[in-house]
């Protein structure tokens, strides 16, 4: 009964016996890689298991944030170049 209710929300139909989209996903998010995934899946390649793969808002934001410190730090070393006249 659950795993019907999660397929009609996810709008996917697993095939039987097949982990499922969901299991695929909670898989990654608790430290699981792409490749694993994908064995575990039955997958011919890792880009197929994206595919099945949903990413939570909340590891959205965090992944954005990540990339936005890493870019603010970029910038601050380049200020710092150009002030200075040397590399930091």
């Amino acid at each position: 009964m659950r795993r019907e209710l999660l397929s009609e929300k996810l709008a996917v139909r697993p095939r039987r016996g097949s982990p499922g989209p969901a299991n695929i996903t909670w898989r990654q998010e608790v430290g699981g890689s792409a490749i694993e995934a994908s064995k575990i899946a039955g997958h011919a390649t890792v880009s197929m298991t994206g595919d099945y793969t949903g990413v939570q808002l909340k590891r959205q934001d965090e992944l954005t944030r990540r990339i936005q410190q890493r870019l603010d730090k970029a910038r601050a070393k380049i200020v710092e170049i150009k002030r200075t006249g040397a590399a930091a």
